[in-house]
Formats: structure tokens, C-alpha cells, sequence
């Protein structure tokens, strides 16, 4: 912090993730204290990146990095976080090309293979891969690779509250990917937050986390009194059409994002 307030950025927000600091006119910089965010496969994979992962610099005394490979994978692990909540731009995919035209024939494939499964991410590599190609490569497009480009190009920057809605919706479906399933418990859980979600709103419950009930109860009582008039908005924004459902369900069964879950 000091270091960013010495060069002119000013605090914006922290989180459970990251914190944001921000310069005129433009700049934008998230402190990241989390390699991950919410998805209990990738933290347990990177639980010990310390040790496991991380190496210092060759010729410097406080500057560590990834291996190529391990920075490979870790771009397709933030990657597929942000497809799970809703999207991301075009840039991802940008970046993944640039990434393997530079150093696709120094990287150990067969440590990347390894590791992907264990993330159960193998899939997901292979479509970013061939996307990036068919993008800006000789690979022919196929009717998948128009419903992958499709909902990246119209997920922004870092995606859109609707594609969250709509992947969410496929997630909570379950392993059959029941969208009328994913649906009912969507709404249920603006109602009844999950736990992660409660805790930051009340901080009692990190102690005291068997009262998560009373929080439930506690945050309906708020949301009468005083955001009465988001309660409807908010439940409407989980109103998604069947159409878009379909289309995004579909992305996710040849991603296999949530065939771990």
C-alpha cells in the first residue's frame, strides 16, 4: 500500500480476493492476496504455491515467479474462474495465443497434462487453445467454436451479470445439468445466501458460524426495512431466457467446468 500510495494511487476497495487501487485517469490495480477465489479444487491446488510452485528469480533476492509451464496453468485457472462467474473479454484469449506462439515449444507438455487434471481443467485448456487458433490462427471454425466465441464477445471485460446468472443457474443444476433444478435453487439462494457470502456481510459468523440461520433470518428482516425495492430487481435478474440457458449450457458441457463439482 505504501508503495502504490507513494506513486500516486489512491484506495478504492478491499475484498476477500484482492485489493483495487486506482490513479487519474485511468489506471486500475488489483492487489491480489489470493491466488484463488472460491473454487475449492484450484485452492487446494495452489494451498502450498510457496513451496510448490514458486521459485525465486535466478539473480535477484526477493522477486519470485512461476515456471512457464506453471504460469500457463495458472492463466487458464484464473481464466476459467472468470468463465464460471459470467465471462471474460476477448483479451484472455489474446493472451493465451501470444502466450504459446512465444512459448509453446520450451514448455513441458506433459507436467502441464498432469497438472490441468488435476484441476480438471484439461478440457477447458484444449477448447482456449483451439479457440485462440481459430481466432487468429488456420483452425476452421465449427458451430461450438461460434457458441464459445459468441458468449466470450458478449461477456466484456470480466463478464456480465446475465452470463453469471445464466452459467450459475446451469452450475447449480447439478451433475445432470437439470436447468429447471438450477433455476428453482438460483432463486433460493438470494433468498438464503451461502455461507461464503453471509460471512462477509456478518463477520459474527466467522465465529460463530452455526449461527447462520439467525444471519438468514437477520439479513430477510434487513432487506424488508430497508432494500424492499431491491428485492424484486434482484430476483428478476435471475429471469434468464431459455434460449440464452441453452446456449450457455452448452459451452459449459464441452468446457466440463462444473463436471468436477
Amino acid at each position: 500500500e505504501k508503495v502504490l500510495v507513494s506513486k500516486g494511487y489512491v484506495f478504492d476497495h478491499d475484498g476477500p480476493h484482492h485489493d483495487v487501487y486506482q490513479r487519474k485517469p485511468f489506471m486500475n490495480v488489483e492487489m491480489h492476496h489470493h491466488l484463488t477465489d472460491g473454487d475449492p479444487v484450484a485452492e487446494k491446488y495452489y494451498k502450498d504455491v510457496w513451496t510448490t510452485k514458486v521459485h525465486l528469480k535466478k539473480g535477484y533476492t526477493s522477486i519470485y515467479e512461476f515456471s512457464w509451464e506453471d504460469y500457463y496453468i495458472y492463466m487458464l485457472a484464473h481464466l476459467a474462474k472468470h468463465i464460471k462467474l459470467g465471462g471474460s473479454g476477448i483479451r484472455s484469449i489474446i493472451d493465451i495465443k501470444i502466450f504459446l506462439d512465444k512459448k509453446k515449444e520450451e514448455l513441458n507438455w506433459d507436467y502441464v497434462k498432469e497438472e490441468l487434471k488435476k484441476l480438471h481443467l484439461s478440457q477447458f485448456e484444449y477448447w482456449m487453445r483451439q479457440l485462440s487458433e481459430v481466432w487468429f490462427g488456420t483452425e476452421k471454425t465449427t458451430p461450438l467454436y461460434d457458441e464459445l466465441t459468441e458468449f466470450i464477445v458478449d461477456s466484456g471485460t470480466y463478464g456480465t451479470i446475465k452470463n453469471y446468472h445464466a452459467s450459475h443457474v446451469v452450475e447449480l443444476g447439478g451433475k445432470n445439468q437439470n436447468l429447471s433444478v438450477g433455476k428453482i435453487r438460483s432463486k433460493l439462494e438470494i433468498i438464503f445466501l451461502p455461507y461464503e457470502g453471509m460471512q462477509e456481510q456478518y463477520l459474527y459468523l466467522e465465529k460463530f458460524p452455526f449461527l447462520l440461520p439467525v444471519a438468514w433470518i437477520q439479513r430477510i428482516f434487513r432487506t424488508i426495512v430497508w432494500r424492499k425495492d431491491k428485492i424484486t430487481s434482484t430476483l428478476q435478474s435471475t429471469n434468464i431466457e431459455q434460449d440464452r440457458l441453452e446456449k450457455v449450457k452448452k459451452v459449459m458441457d464441452a468446457l466440463e467446468l462444473f463436471e468436477s463439482d
